[in-house]
Formats: C-alpha cells, sequence, structure tokens
C-alpha cells in the first residue's frame, strides 16, 4: 500500500521512498495504487518483495501525463479512504509485547482504483476491452470477488479483434499458469 502518512505502527515491511519536488505524491500514489501498476508488478516481479527499482521502472511519465490533477485529488482520496476503512488491532505476544497494527482493506476503495484506472487508460491510449481486463485482472484473488467465468477470455477475444498501436504498457494474453497442458487419454 502507498500512503502520505505514516501508518502509526512498526513494522519492517513499512518503507519511505521519496520522488523529486517536481512531482506530486498523490499522483505518484495514484498511479502505484492502481490496478494497471498491479497487473505490471504481477507479470515482472515475485509479489514478495517491493523494492526501489521496480517502483521507479514502472513506466508511467509523470510530465506527459494530462490527468495530473484529477490523479492527485483521487490520490489524496484513496488514501483518506484506506485510513478510514482500516482496522486497528492491538496484539500481544510473548518476546515482543502489545504490537498495534492497522489491517487496510483495499476492497472496500476498489470504487476510488477504478476510477483512477480509468484516468491513467487515458493516459496510456487503452482500449475499453484493454481496461476491462485491467480492472478485472486478478480480482477474484486481490478483492475477493469471484469474477464471472470466461471475462478474461471475452477482454483478450476483444483486444484481439481491435487491435491498437504501440503504448507504453501492452496487454498480455491471459495464459494458463502451467501453460498449454494437454490431458493424456
Amino acid at each position: 500500500m502507498f500512503s502520505d502518512r505514516a501508518f502509526g505502527s512498526e513494522s519492517k515491511s513499512n518503507k519511505s521512498k521519496s520522488f523529486g519536488r517536481d512531482y506530486s505524491r498523490h499522483v505518484m500514489i495514484a498511479a502505484l495504487s492502481s490496478d494497471i501498476w498491479w497487473w505490471y508488478y504481477t507479470l515482472h516481479f515475485d509479489m514478495y518483495n517491493c523494492k526501489d527499482y521496480m517502483m521507479f521502472g514502472f513506466p508511467f511519465d509523470f510530465t506527459t501525463c494530462a490527468q495530473r490533477t484529477a490523479l492527485g485529488r483521487l490520490g489524496k482520496q484513496l488514501v483518506d479512504d484506506l485510513f478510514k476503512n482500516a482496522e486497528r488491532k492491538v496484539q500481544t505476544y510473548a518476546s515482543t509485547g502489545e504490537r498495534a497494527q492497522l489491517i487496510f482493506r483495499p476492497a472496500l476503495s476498489k470504487p476510488i482504483i477504478d476510477r483512477i484506472d480509468r484516468l491513467l487508460a487515458v493516459h496510456y491510449r487503452f482500449t475499453e476491452g484493454e481496461l476491462d481486463f485491467i480492472i478485472n485482472y486478478d480480482i477474484k484473488y486481490r478483492m475477493g470477488h469471484d469474477g464471472a467465468e470466461g471475462e478474461e477470455d471475452d477482454a483478450a477475444a476483444a483486444d484481439r479483434a481491435h487491435p491498437v498501436g504501440e503504448k507504453l504498457l501492452k496487454v498480455a494474453e491471459p495464459r494458463h499458469p502451467y501453460g498449454d497442458r494437454q490431458k493424456d487419454g
């Protein structure tokens, strides 16, 4: 999760990163909280660590993004919403004593994330089919939703039917995680 404020709890996994003064932190929070970022991250990295090179390698061109003002507003709204919906939990451990933590529920902020993705889709010149694929990518596992069967196949078919020009990000064909294996007869 990307935020503009302290989490209010200590964890070795909490990291603080800075962008140059010319960059709006809320625009960057919006871009890095998007489903587009999640799609990019899951395709290129191990999904266990989120290192600097992963974030700074995300192909988002802040300087050419015409939607910066709206993205900044949505980034701020997203952080406020995430903290509003967070649950504060205190647990007691034998080795460290009492520890407070915030449990975030990003699924409750999905409508804001979808609005961020719609703005970014304009920036990346995505088709409606590509946007639909991104918004629903891995949703069953990320948000606990049961997506309708065949949604990815429909989105992929729509993208193949309407080829698009070169983009900074391209939508990959959905594939079975173990390849195209056939059953032995």
